[in-house]
């Protein structure tokens, strides 16, 4: 897999420029992603994060266009290895997907056809991309899974989904993704339905292929945990905007969205308290067909002012390190961005 000339130059692989997707509805429009920019180099891991409903997995299906029914890209841009996707045709978007990106979904039960052979199922997914004999086909999807940590990768060719566990299952989705040697992978909560052993796995896996292989990969979750020790670099999206954006260290130990911290003291720590609840984030996110003005976390932020309620954030901070949020957590006034509204003295867990 051989980078091109702009990503060896250090141009991004995927650059998603103020991209807006809407869902027309019988009687309303869903605003599933609103205005959302990112970049990811070759070879990078990029984590979206946020609860479920907030665009993370519209955001990665507008890429791969494969939006659901009355779904559309009505404004942006998303270019990949230089070239913008939101015009192809679908032909073309076909020769796109698989060659050039490639998508792991949740479920690997649902994404395998139960009346064919694993074999039959990741050698289509080779033929759909590679001129080659069936034959060089099957021989190619034994190597395939081998390549994902398979075990006796030969007699699985022969053996239908309902006969391999589910962690073997993902792995064989993880197999027809990687058929066309895509240079970036889209994974989709890849370990919500599997056991936290067999997760481990798996994300070591995708860590291991993204190393040997180059490729970057676009790792989609609610849980921050997840990411942790994998993601160069982690975006959190509330209700169909990036709030905050940033190395993953800097997210992790430093953030500045009220919302990135409520999500960090949402997750178990080994050193808590057995009696001790675990933090909860009160209230709901907002309805995306009717989002309200201002800052879309306000409802449910104990920080909140009147700026707050009236007038949105716009995604500030340096190069490297972004937010959109008037009361920036942990930053004194001095150092806050232009247009940031001052730090309340409110102590305690943001909400």
């Amino acid at each position: 897999m051989m980078a091109t000339n702009q990503e060896s130059a250090g141009a991004p692989l995927l650059e998603i420029e103020d991209l807006h997707t809407d869902i027309v509805l019988r009687h309303s429009v869903v605003h599933a992603v609103d205005g959302v920019s990112l970049k990811v180099k070759a070879g990078e891991t990029l984590g979206i994060v946020g609860e479920s409903g907030c665009g993370k997995t519209m955001t990665g299906m507008s890429i791969m266009r494969l939006l659901p029914t009355g779904g559309a890209i009505v404004k942006g841009s998303i270019r990949l290895a230089g070239r913008d996707l939101v015009p192809l045709s679908e032909n073309e978007m076909h020769n796109v997907r698989g060659n050039e990106c490639a998508v792991i979904f949740q479920d690997p039960m649902t994404s395998l056809n139960p009346t064919m052979t694993i074999g039959k199922q990741v050698a289509e997914a080779i033929l759909a991309h590679k001129k080659m004999t069936r034959a060089d086909a099957m021989k190619r999807a034994e190597e395939l899974l081998a390549l994902v940590g398979m075990p006796r990768p030969k007699d699985r060719l022969r053996a239908y989904p309902h006969q391999l566990s589910g962690g073997l299952r993902q792995r064989v989705v993880i197999a027809i993704a990687l058929a066309g040697e895509p240079r970036l992978l889209i994974a989709d909560e890849p370990t919500t339905a599997l056991d936290v052993t067999i997760q481990a796995q798996i994300l070591g896996l995708l860590d291991d292929l993204s190393e040997r292989l180059g490729m970057a990969i676009l790792l989609i979750t609610h849980d921050l945990g997840v990411i942790a020790g994998r993601a160069d670099r982690v975006a959190v999206m509330y209700a169909a905007k990036v709030v905050e954006e940033g190395p993953a260290e800097a997210i992790f130990h430093n953030p500045h969205h009220p919302y990135t911290k409520a999500l960090l003291e949402s997750i178990p720590r080994l050193d808590q308290v057995q009696e001790e609840r675990l933090y909860s984030i009160p209230g709901i996110p907002p309805d995306l067909s009717s989002p309200p003005p201002g800052c879309r976390f306000a409802p449910r932020c104990q920080f909140a002012t009147q700026v707050c309620r009236l007038t949105e954030p716009v995604l500030a901070g340096d190069s490297d390190h972004r937010f959109a949020c008037h009361h920036p957590v942990g930053m004194a006034p001095a150092a806050m961005p232009s247009g940031a509204g001052t730090q309340p003295s409110v102590p305690g867990n943001p909400a």
